[in-house]
Formats: structure tokens, C-alpha cells, sequence
């Protein structure tokens, strides 16, 4: 894996400065920048609810971060309360800030095309797009996740 250099913090010397050390520089800055990195969220709906983590990465890069989550769920949350799934790396406060979009599949009942939203600095809330509900996912509709409900997104914020 490739490490991010930042130019602002090289000291530069009549020594240090040569055509080849500059390429490695930038050969390494840009793999930095496009590698993707897994991690495994925490989902919660009154507390933790138990996952499979199908599929969880993300990329940071100039104060950018770009995620891609599919989780599985193999345990059931609680009814009438707001789902949240947790970020990897820290964002900024703008609670209520769109960031991306997604799914969020009932098996027993519906899917649920939703935005996402920045609910604290470390986790993000979902909104259904289909009408004019009042509160987020897990509370308006109502239901609780339970095995083989689903939860993709992608989203892009702000590191803090």
C-alpha cells in the first residue's frame, strides 16, 4: 500500500531534489489516493444490531472521503427507532447534510430508496425519497431490521 506524501512537509535539499525521487513521490500520492480500504461498520437501531459485512470500503483523500457499504443483517433491531450506520473516518458536524444515497431493504415488507445524512460526526441516517415523511428510516416507516434486511449506500463528505 502506497503512502500519501504530503509536498508540504518535504524539506528539500540540492541533494534530495532529483527526477526519480519526484516521480516516486507522485507515483505514490496518486496510488494513496485510489486505493480503497475495508472496514466494518457498526449498525444500530436502539442499540447494536449483528451484520455480515458483504461489502464495506472507503478512500480519504484531501480532506475527501468516498464510502461504499452493503451490509447483510443476521439480528433484529428495535421498531420506532432511527437505524444509524457508523463512518470511518470522523466528518464534519453539519448534522442534516445530504451525502449520498441508498437502500434500505425490509425483506418482510419494502424497500426503501433513501438519502443520506450526516447524523453526527460518525454516523450517517437514512430518509426515505418516496413522499413526505416526518422522520427517518426505522422510525417513519416503521419496522425493525431484522435477518436478511440489507443496508447499501455510497456517500461522499468532509473529513473533519
Amino acid at each position: 500500500m502506497a503512502t500519501y506524501v504530503d509536498p508540504a512537509t518535504v524539506v528539500a535539499s540540492v541533494t534530495d531534489i532529483s527526477a526519480d525521487l519526484w516521480n516516486q513521490d507522485v507515483r505514490d500520492n496518486v496510488m494513496a489516493i485510489s486505493e480503497w480500504t475495508s472496514f466494518s461498520p457498526t449498525v444500530t437501531q436502539s442499540g447494536a444490531v449483528t451484520k455480515t459485512n458483504t461489502y464495506s470500503k472507503y478512500k480519504s483523500y484531501g480532506g475527501t472521503v468516498e464510502v461504499i457499504v452493503y451490509l447483510t443483517m443476521t439480528g433484529a433491531g428495535t421498531g420506532n427507532n432511527l437505524i444509524t450506520v457508523s463512518l470511518p473516518v470522523t466528518g464534519i458536524t453539519a448534522t442534516g447534510l445530504v451525502i449520498g444515497c441508498g437502500e434500505v431493504v425490509d425483506t418482510g415488507s419494502q424497500r426503501i430508496s433513501t438519502n443520506v445524512y450526516v447524523n453526527t460526526t460518525t454516523t450517517v441516517k437514512f430518509l426515505s425519497t418516496a413522499g413526505a415523511l416526518t422522520d427517518f428510516v426505522g422510525k417513519d416507516p416503521n419496522f425493525a431490521l431484522a435477518s436478511g434486511d440489507t443496508i447499501t449506500f455510497t456517500c461522499r463528505y468532509e473529513a473533519a
